[in-house]
């Protein structure tokens, strides 16, 4: 329970040091709010061209959650964005040591290989990167020359569910033992499980994911993983994390018990609030390392929560 309590409302604007390709376009900067109260942070960042609900959306519903803290009244938030905020103020974790995150690599096929032979000379052996997003023949030439050049790497390829059938057996059958899973390949989960490969699941498992793993576990390969950004799910933060985190004796009634296995949590491109909060819940979970490793393509002043608070955030008075 959250008491009366002082909170405010913060904006913010980061700029991206180059602009980001997604499947719906070009995102040249990330927005997004912030409730701040004497206990903890959270933040509120829909995702353009992948959450349900839009910016102003989440600005009008922060209002009314900064309104219900600060009169100490009862409220359950609707829209995803708010709910991870919601959970991040119930539970702060501050206690908890922020779990290392794998490698996320994005650029063109001539700029991965360049990114990654740093990273990989330091010692990182998990990289994450997408396809779907260049000519088809030039993707498969740049994972023939990740084996090549990165023989102890393992990789996530996430499609985005933009692969034929045949095209995602292509990818296992270039990366072979190295592709630690293939995320979202095809448009259809029944598509998707044909494929002889461990399997991530975000897109294709969106909405309520109580109701997803009672339909499909027991149709899902041997080894599947659930990566799932919960700034874009609603039954994520709202049901199963607040219950794993609050009352761990829940996990076998709401079919969770094994669930720290498969899940992964994804960064929605979140300020360095956001993702540091996702690590340190990986931590408090026991989960697998998180997807959060995109801080860096934000410009430099977003990268420490001094600099970030300073530069990027303003406060709304309403």
């Amino acid at each position: 329970k959250i008491y009366s309590m002082t909170a405010r409302l913060f904006s913010y604007q980061i700029p991206f040091k180059h602009p980001i390709k997604m499947q719906g376009g070009l995102v040249n900067e990330r927005r997004g709010l912030l409730i701040k109260t004497p206990s903890g942070v959270g933040e509120i960042a829909p995702l353009p061209y992948f959450s349900p609900e839009t910016y102003a959306d989440a600005f009008a519903e922060s209002k009314v959650m900064v309104r219900a803290l600060n009169n100490g009244t009862t409220y359950t938030p609707t829209l995803p964005s708010c709910a991870m905020a919601w959970l991040m103020l119930h539970f702060p974790l501050r206690s908890f040591e922020p779990t290392k995150p794998y490698k996320f690599v994005l650029g063109s096929p001539a700029q991965i290989p360049q990114i990654i032979t740093p990273l990989y000379t330091a010692g990182a052996r998990i990289f994450k990167l997408k396809v779907g997003l260049y000519a088809w023949d030039d993707e498969c030439k740049l994972l023939t020359k990740l084996v090549d050049y990165f023989p102890l790497a393992k990789f996530i390829i996430d499609a985005n569910c933009t692969l034929s059938l045949k095209d995602a057996q292509n990818v296992v059958a270039i990366l072979g033992p190295q592709l630690l899973y293939l995320e979202d390949p095809c448009s259809d989960l029944e598509s998707s499980c044909q494929i002889a490969a461990p399997l991530g699941l975000d897109e294709l498992a969106r909405g309520n994911i109580l109701e997803f793993l009672s339909t499909h576990a027991p149709n899902l390969p041997t080894s599947w993983y659930l990566v799932q950004k919960p700034t874009l799910n609603l039954a994520l933060t709202t049901q199963i994390l607040p219950n794993i985190i609050n009352t761990p004796k829940l996990h076998s009634k709401l079919k969770l018990d094994a669930l720290n296995q498969h899940l992964i949590l994804s960064s929605s491109f979140e300020s360095v609030i956001g993702l540091r909060y996702l690590e340190r819940l990986s931590t408090a979970l026991k989960l697998n390392p998180p997807g959060t490793d995109t801080l860096k393509y934000f410009a430099p002043q977003a990268w420490t929560e001094e600099t970030f608070w300073a530069t990027c955030t303003k406060e709304e008075i309403f």
